[in-house]
């Protein structure tokens, strides 16, 4: 049975490269990057996030979506192919099916990767090695708690409230790195600043080494700051808020120092493995409602999972605080709440978090788990859909 289906995903996969359309997609896929950096960016640095533009929209977005159609159809109903006709070797045809739709999926994901790839060997598209806080000091005047799921710490500018954090010394001639904050407006007047903190680097012990760093805003919540590189072996970055009417919140995560710049080939690779466990996926979940219902009704609930683990998580974040203050004082929740709160916990199809570090040109940190997760569920999918396809009638 093994070396059937094998035969069938061999003889499916040759078929389809023997194609003139699947062999200008191909080249497309190969050329999609460098082109359209090459048309969009201007310098050498807007071609380079450019590229990195195309490449995560075209890893996170249209892999998994063109993988949710595509495995809508692969099955096929006629007399040629066989299966229609035996049905006692319909679960083969299905195994061997759903293997070939893995393959193209590598496939193609390995002519899109090497295109990106060809627009990452320069200086300039290198990405930030960040160095992460090893914790919170609890120093005098520090607020040390966490308000929210994400370990978020706040400092009341009203309440002489600062955040240090505490980092192992890099190895670099200048001090560099990025916060990312939220705010708290206390107040009906306006903010004042657009860094609502100032930022001093320190070396524990002596207070003659503090140094004022350079701040900058980068967006509505993240900000850029250098400085020298004070004396010591040891390393404090304190966030101190300047603003009466705002109260800064800051998460450990979300503070880090520039450690070197890096090649940016294993964060692309692991990039590229993300999003090929969602891509199957988003195939395995169409290829199971094709065994028991039509092509059009398996990729209609294919683009349904890949809206519903795309788009409803990003629903809590945005109101997550507001949510958890009402539930501390509401002690019945509606309908409209429970389904926010159950829209909250579902887990995003691809972790944003990792595609957003090489959007903002750092190095990606590999998490096994997110892929091997969706591969597992996927690869759990296919002999339960083998089994009901062979069990039912044939519809088109």
């Amino acid at each position: 049975m093994i070396v059937r289906v094998l035969a069938i995903a061999a003889a499916t996969l040759r078929e389809s490269t023997r194609s003139a359309p699947v062999r200008l997609a191909a080249l497309l896929l190969l050329l999609c990057v460098p082109v359209m950096a090459w048309l969009v960016g201007d310098g050498e640095d807007g071609r380079v996030w450019a590229a990195r533009t195309f490449t995560v929209e075209g890893l996170r977005l249209v892999l998994p979506l063109a993988a949710a159609v595509g495995g809508a159809f692969v099955l096929r109903p006629a007399a040629r192919a066989g299966w229609a006709l035996l049905p006692a070797r319909r679960g083969e045809w299905f195994a061997g099916a759903a293997l070939a739709g893995l393959g193209m999926i590598l496939l193609s994901t390995a002519l899109f990767v090497s295109g990106a790839v060809v627009m990452a060997p320069g200086e300039s598209a290198r990405v930030v090695r960040p160095v992460r806080a090893t914790g919170l000091v609890a120093a005098p005047g520090t607020a040390t708690g966490a308000a929210s799921p994400a370990d978020r710490h706040w400092a009341d500018p009203n309440k002489g409230q600062a955040l240090t954090f505490a980092f192992v010394r890099p190895d670099t001639a200048q001090l560099a790195g990025e916060v990312e904050f939220e705010l708290v407006w206390t107040q009906e007047a306006a903010p004042a600043r657009g860094v609502p903190f100032d930022v001093y680097v320190l070396a524990p012990g002596s207070e003659a080494a503090r140094v004022k760093a350079e701040a900058r805003s980068l967006s509505r919540r993240r900000a850029s700051f250098s400085a020298a590189m004070p004396a010591g072996d040891a390393l404090h970055v304190q966030l101190v808020p300047n603003d009466p009417v705002l109260i800064v919140g800051v998460a450990e995560q979300g503070i880090f120092l520039d450690g070197g710049r890096v090649s940016p080939l294993p964060g692309i690779l692991w990039l590229a493995l993300l999003a090929v466990a969602a891509a199957a996926l988003c195939m395995a979940v169409s290829l199971w409602f094709r065994s028991w219902s039509t092509a059009p009704t398996a990729a209609l609930a294919g683009l349904l999972l890949l809206a519903a683990l795309t788009l409803l998580p990003g629903i809590a974040p945005t109101g997550r605080m507001a949510a958890d203050r009402r539930a501390a004082v509401e002690s019945d929740k509606d309908a409209m709440q429970v389904l926010e709160s159950a829209a909250a916990q579902l887990p995003e199809l691809l972790p944003s978090a990792a595609f957003d570090a090489y959007l903002r040109g750092r190095e990606v940190v590999p998490t096994p788990g997110e892929a091997a997760r969706r591969g597992l569920i996927a690869l759990a999918l296919l002999p339960l859909g083998a089994v009901t396809f062979r069990r039912r009638q044939i519809a088109r």
